[in-house]
């Protein structure tokens, strides 16, 4: 970047007058490889002290912490604000202010810049390097206020530095944009060629600063990452300052994981994650192009979360498909293939956007103690998963090989805790060996926040910052989220206990994202994305309707729901009861971005808008976690005696942004659950409303399983409603009133209370060891749990056949090839809607094995979804066994295949099973060792 301007921050001192600055800069604009080049004078107009109770020039402004004059003028008289103004002005060091008008004196008018004008809101002085005490007028409280409040001979500060804002009229400075021509940003070359010429260019500062999530914009040249959140949705604020547009403008927040994933819809997956990439497209380009200075510009997101929720108490079941990881796997590459390949498949040498899948690897748990919370305390920042190797590559593995090498996953998550010993982010066998060379992924490793530092403070693996780096950056972690790598590098490097290689590495591989998603090409495919393009019609239509189809009815005795009017003509009179009876931000749980529709789609706001129904009454009854508030369920008892229904809204709480104390109705991050029943007065409230007489409805608003046996067992109809998105009120309003039937499934099992006294958190097995039970479907005692994985009741019933012979055949090449040789064994199901009503179904496939040493005995092996059969009538669905559910393992980490014989079951609970025998034949084959440490 090239620089002529007379003054920039602290460089000029002395009895410097009023003057007319040459401006001739170049610097970064917000397109990659971009540069803006200003011209012209820039009249210095004077040092004005910020208001405390009313910020000035503050039309357009941004933050850097090396801010200077410069890049401020630039700022404000190119696209990069999205305005072109006549004022730019520096304050802090740090900050940068743009206006049509010029500086007031707290709320007041335009005064010239005086160097007797004061006041406790306005100090000006005709030199912008003038030292100035910021803190003069306060103290000298005798002082009358025609006295200065700029204080030189007793300077502690410069003009531009805190609290004072420096400032100059750039109305006569013009600006343009140049692409820069070097081979770093030549689109026509090879990716390696780009980045070998772009490490070349870079300082060591400059590597250092790019290895670390915080810091990576290199204005020098032109180039830059950011990261951002996006488990359902883009977790961003609002744009607020789009001319002519409606502002706010927000992005979609779809439901969260496990509601998606209880859908078992590919087609949807990829269509939640497409649309999320279009919008941070449209959100990115709004902001490079200049027209909005408060839109994000993230490509590349911590997304999705993959995890399995092996216990239902841990904190971040909400935010994970499910417990098993054939699903999760599935469900990954659907939600990375959307968001990375988005709707354009033409594209491959880009992508859309990067996901960053997380956390690699077994890790959930939060925070706690043991048991029912009275035993052991536990923190994942320093927790050791001690498990067997059959576990990691049995359960903990193959969700993520499976999302690595159908979708091309562009970065992974490394985790907070250790495996057997070894923290995640150092762990080189895995992140290397495995994910790598095994897995074949070619991406960019990030550690979760601050688990670097957590490798030697809080696992006390390593015991100093040499050491640390050595062992994150050499167990191939690249990007560290946090600071510890950007505090601790260059000392690293000067102690020899790293080499520049290893920084060169990382900063490769960071970087790959950067060209991965087309920075610096201009245009690219998705560059005409804008405002249309986020929350549209069609998203809102998709949340709705991605909703409705994973709700899952847990019961509807005597057909309960549908609610219909008694009589023709009239409406069904309800009583709107329960601590989620009006929710709104909690429906999107948490990593959620601000989001205005929700607070029109509350339960409560929902069912009110519906025609055919009257609501007698609504009240919450009780707190949803807190027994220090005292209840009124005499209050809600009276409701649902005026009623023909009472729907009573219970469940847990996520309580992202809010400042809540943690309980056990609490499913957070940070935080795991002590027990599974309802928390505070719920169970007394549900009761006492059952109690009236009035047929009751329950619509669950959790993740987590919920131990509510009194419930499952005396309330006739309920409704799992998950984390339902910005119109989940809507979704359930529609599902109760019959719009759509019900058609979710489970993905996760639902246990009874004394679960947790069965199994410690903090056991990592899914096996059952000892006298200690297995956990998940695929290891638990079916006669043990409350609800299994997989089950989901309709308005209607369903029967499944096998269309062909009840035989099915497999190779073990087919298994051990992950289905790329031999013939993809496929299922003809028919499936016959039994009932009255039309519905969508889910079918699944599993396979049993007597073989429990090297297979679990029940493991789920395809899926597929039919839409809308029509009552009577039968549709027919082909369903491809998928590989990886046939692959057997043993204890020495070694999973292979074997020529075994498996029941297959194909359909549903509580419906039914069609039953055939799937044979594999041929050879045992290996697909895995586990790799020496």
């Amino acid at each position: 970047k090239s620089l002529v301007l007379a003054t920039v921050l602290g460089l000029v001192h002395g009895n410097f007058q009023p003057s007319t600055l040459q401006v001739a800069s170049s610097s970064a604009s917000r397109k990659p490889c971009v540069l803006t080049t200003c011209t012209g004078p820039a009249k210095y107009v004077g040092c004005f002290r910020d208001g405390a109770t009313a910020r000035m020039m503050n039309n357009a402004n941004f933050s850097s912490t090396t801010m200077t004059l410069d890049a401020c003028v630039e700022y404000c008289t190119s696209s990069s604000s999205g305005v072109r103004f006549k004022y730019a002005g520096v304050e802090d060091g740090s900050q940068c202010f743009c206006g049509h008008e010029p500086p007031t004196p707290g709320r007041g008018g335009w005064q010239p810049p005086t160097w007797n004008r004061t006041g406790p809101y306005f100090c000006t002085h005709p030199d912008p390097s003038a030292k100035c005490n910021v803190d003069c007028y306060k103290s000298n409280k005798t002082a009358p206020k025609t006295e200065l409040c700029c204080c030189p001979g007793n300077a502690t500060q410069a003009c531009g530095s805190v609290g004072l804002l420096q400032v100059f009229d750039v109305s006569s400075v013009s600006c343009g944009e140049e692409r820069v021509a070097e081979p770093y940003c030549d689109a026509t070359l090879p990716v390696e060629s780009r980045l070998k010429d772009l490490l070349s260019r870079m300082t060591l500062e400059e590597k250092i600063d790019c290895i670390s999530t915080h810091s990576c914009s290199l204005s020098r040249l032109a180039i830059g990452m950011t990261w951002a959140e996006a488990l359902h949705g883009l977790r961003y604020n609002c744009m607020t300052d789009l001319a002519d547009h409606t502002n706010p403008l927000c992005a979609t927040s779809f439901p969260h994981a496990q509601l998606l994933a209880a859908t078992f819809n590919r087609t949807l997956w990829r269509d939640v994650g497409s649309t999320i990439a279009h919008e941070a497209r449209a959100f990115y380009n709004l902001y490079s192009t200049g027209r909005s200075s408060t839109a994000k510009y993230a490509l590349s997101f911590f997304a999705p979360d993959i995890n399995l929720c092996r216990d239902p108490r841990w904190g971040r079941c909400l935010e994970v498909p499910g417990e098993d990881p054939v699903l999760s796997g599935e469900y990954g590459v659907g939600y990375v293939s959307g968001m990375q390949a988005g709707s354009n498949t033409a594209t491959a040498n880009l992508s859309m956007t990067i996901c960053n899948a997380k956390h690699w690897s077994a890790y959930d748990v939060e925070k706690g103690f043991t048991n029912d919370g009275s035993g052991d305390a536990y923190d994942r920042g320093s927790f050791n998963a001690v498990l067997p190797r059959q576990d990691l590559i049995e359960s903990y593995w193959p969700h993520f090989e499976t999302t690595v090498r159908q979708a091309n996953l562009g970065g992974v998550m490394c985790s907070y805790n250790a495996v057997n010993g070894v923290p995640s982010c150092a762990n080189g066998v895995f992140n290397n060996v495995v994910l790598r060379d095994t897995f074949g992924f070619t991406g960019m490793v990030v550690s979760d926040c601050s688990a670097v530092y957590g490798i030697e403070k809080l696992h006390n693996y390593t015991h100093n910052a040499d050491d640390t780096m050595r062992a994150a950056l050499r167990g191939g972690t690249d990007l560290n989220c946090g600071t510890y790598y950007g505090q601790n590098a260059m000392a690293a490097l000067n102690d020899s206990a790293i080499i520049i290689d290893d920084i060169d590495k990382a900063v490769r591989r960071v970087f790959s994202q950067f060209y991965q998603v087309g920075l610096g090409e201009h245009p690219v495919p998705w560059s005409d994305l804008a405002e249309e393009d986020i929350d549209s019609d069609d998203s809102r239509e998709m949340a709705l309707d991605a909703a409705r189809q994973g709700m899952v009815l847990l019961r509807n005795e005597n057909g309960i729901l549908p609610l219909t009017p008694k009589a023709a003509g009239e409406k069904v009179k309800i009583a709107v009861l329960g601590p989620h009876y009006n929710s709104s931000t909690e429906l999107l749980a948490n990593y959620f971005g601000d989001n205005n529709l929700v607070q029109t789609s509350t339960p409560l706001a929902a069912l009110c808008r519906r025609p055919e129904v009257e609501v007698v009454g609504a009240l919450a009854g009780c707190d949803l976690v807190n027994v220090s508030t005292p209840p009124d369920i005499e209050g809600a008892t009276n409701i649902a005696k005026k009623a023909d229904i009472a729907i009573v809204f219970l469940g847990l709480h996520s309580t992202q942004g809010k400042q809540v104390a943690n309980g056990p109705g609490m499913e957070r991050e940070g935080f795991d659950r002590t027990n599974l029943t309802l928390p505070g007065y719920q169970p007394a409230l549900i009761e006492a409303v059952v109690g009236t007489g009035t047929p009751t409805v329950v619509v669950l608003i959790n993740s987590g399983g919920i131990a509510a046996e009194w419930v499952y067992s005396n309330v006739p109809a309920i409704l799992e409603a998950y984390y339902p998105g910005e119109l989940g009120g809507d979704a359930i309003a529609s599902l109760l009133l019959g719009d759509k039937s019900p058609s979710g499934r489970l993905t996760t099992t639902i246990y009874p209370a004394d679960f947790v006294m069965q199994r410690n958190i903090t056991d990592m097995n899914f096996r059952a060891h000892g006298d200690i039970p297995g956990v998940t479907y695929r290891f638990v005692d079916r006669a043990n749990t409350l609800f299994s994985f997989g089950y989901g009741k309709h308005y209607t019933s369903f029967a499944f056949a096998f269309k062909s012979s009840g035989s099915v055949t497999a190779t073990t090449d087919f298994i051990c090839s992950a289905g790329r040789r031999g013939v993809t064994p496929t299922v003809t199901i028919s499936v016959t809607n039994t009932g009255h009503v039309e519905s969508d179904v889910s079918i699944l496939c599993f396979v049993l094995s007597n073989e429990t040493s090297t297979n679990a005995p029940r493991q789920l092996a395809g899926f597929s979804r039919l839409s809308r059969v029509q009552p009577s009538a039968t549709d027919v669905v082909d369903i491809e066994i998928i590989p990886a559910a046939l692959r057997s393992t043993d204890t020495t980490g070694a999973a292979f295949a074997l020529g075994l014989t498996y029941e297959l079951q194909c359909g549903g609970e509580p419906d039914g099973f069609a039953h055939a025998t799937l044979t594999v034949s041929g050879p045992r084959c290996s697909i895995f060792s586990y790799p020496a440490m």
